[in-house]
Formats: structure tokens, C-alpha cells, sequence
């Protein structure tokens, strides 16, 4: 089983299942990744594989993804045809005879809820809890590295919840609450409700075009605010047209 990878969740339904994974890389720069053709799942205990259909964020061989800098982090989603009902446990093979393959055995359909999901508004407090945190006193002005190491364990939470980098989540936040509490957010609104050295922001901005242009952006606001009451889904109905 390759160890850099790891299963956050599987949807398995009568149409196809979904899993979901992130890969962290630790190889550093010219590190690359790339998912087999062959890929397949099957039954525990049966010789029935299903073969992969859909690859989402990661490429099929022979094509592959490099990666820049080591802990360079990767969400992406592997589907394929839908499973008896009866089957509690699958095995998830992309290579038998590799060690580095991402081979997973008995792994439960039934994945273990995460606290994010626990009840209807942890979610929401998690993100706001990390807004606060990153908007801190006006006094001090703040490095945006060390807030992401200072707060890496409640940004890992959320990380996998939206399937976003760290840093990532630490904008997506701050950006989530000022929406909701002023019904408006662009870098001007970061700018005056956070205190990060003025040529950090060059950074934020580049992070902020990234999480613009992730398919799973707008979803995972929307699986938020789901979970949520109505009139607070309404208030962040501006956040969806501005973000």
C-alpha cells in the first residue's frame, strides 16, 4: 500500500461508487503521481473486479502530474461501476505486485464519520473558529506561514472535509465568514479584516484565483451551507458571485 495516500470517503449507490483520496507528496520537487488504467475494485473474499471508469484530479498512465515542492497535496476521485448492495468490504487494487501502487485491502463501504459531519452546524463553527483565529487582534501584524503552522491541526480538519490545501482553507475561511457577516468579500475586505504583512497579500491573491478555478470550490460551499439554517444560506448566496 503506498502510505502517501489516503481514503476520505467512498459513495457507493446503484448507478457507481465514488472514493476519494488525497496523496500527500514526499519525493519534493519532480515528484509525480498518476493512476493505472487497470485500477479496479472488487468484493472481498471475490474474484469479481470492476474496473475503473472515471478518474477525477489525478491523470490516467501514461500520463502523469509533477509536483513542485514536497507536502504538495492532491484530492482526487476514482469511479467505478456500482457494487452488489450486499457487499460490506472492498478491496481497491491498482497494482497487485507493486508496493508503491495505491492498493488498499478490507477496506469498509461504511467509512467512519468525521467530526465535520457530526451535526448540522459544525462545519460552519470549524470555519468560523478558524476565521477568528486568523483575524486575530489589529495590534499585531501576522505571517501567514506561521498562522498556517500554528493552526495546522483545525486547518487538517477542514482540509479534508473540502478537499482544499491548508493554505487554501485558511483563505477559504476567512473569505466564508466575511460573506456571511457582511454580506460582501473581495482582497480589500481580507486586507482590513486580517493583518498580514501587506507583501503577503501577492501570495493570498494567487491563492484565492486558485481556489476560484478548483471544480470542488463551489460544491463544498454548498455542502456547507446545506448543513446550515435557510436565512444563513441566503446571506451567503453573494459569496457564490464574488468568490
Amino acid at each position: 500500500m503506498n502510505e502517501n495516500s489516503k481514503i476520505i470517503n467512498i459513495e457507493s449507490d446503484e448507478q457507481q461508487v465514488r472514493i476519494d483520496f488525497r496523496y500527500t507528496n514526499c519525493h519534493g520537487f519532480g515528484g509525480w503521481v498518476r493512476i493505472d488504467p487497470n485500477c479496479f475494485i472488487r468484493p472481498v473474499g471475490s474474484e469479481e473486479n470492476l474496473i475503473l471508469e472515471k478518474a477525477e484530479g489525478i491523470p490516467i498512465s501514461p500520463k502523469s502530474l509533477t509536483f513542485k515542492k514536497q507536502g504538495d497535496v492532491l484530492y482526487y476521485s476514482l469511479f467505478f461501476p456500482p457494487l452488489p448492495v450486499t457487499v460490506e468490504e472492498i478491496d481497491i487494487i491498482e497494482d497487485a505486485d507493486d508496493d508503491n501502487s495505491f492498493n488498499f485491502l478490507n477496506v469498509p463501504l461504511k467509512q467512519k464519520t468525521t467530526i465535520m459531519t457530526t451535526n448540522k452546524t459544525t462545519a460552519l463553527k470549524s470555519i468560523e473558529k478558524i476565521a477568528l483565529e486568523l483575524k486575530g487582534e489589529k495590534k499585531t501584524q501576522k505571517v501567514f506561514i506561521d498562522e498556517i503552522n500554528r493552526l495546522d491541526s483545525k486547518l487538517g480538519e477542514v482540509s479534508d472535509y473540502l478537499k482544499l490545501t491548508k493554505e487554501e482553507v485558511a483563505i477559504f475561511c476567512l473569505a466564508t465568514y466575511l460573506s456571511i457577516t457582511s454580506d460582501s468579500f473581495c482582497m480589500t475586505d481580507l486586507k482590513s479584516h486580517s493583518n498580514f504583512s501587506p507583501f503577503e497579500f501577492y501570495e493570498i491573491k494567487n491563492l484565492t484565483k486558485v481556489l476560484v478555478k478548483k471544480v470542488g470550490l463551489y460544491s463544498a460551499v454548498v455542502k456547507v451551507f446545506n448543513a446550515v439554517q435557510e436565512e444563513w444560506k441566503k446571506k451567503s448566496t453573494h459569496f457564490l458571485k464574488t468568490f
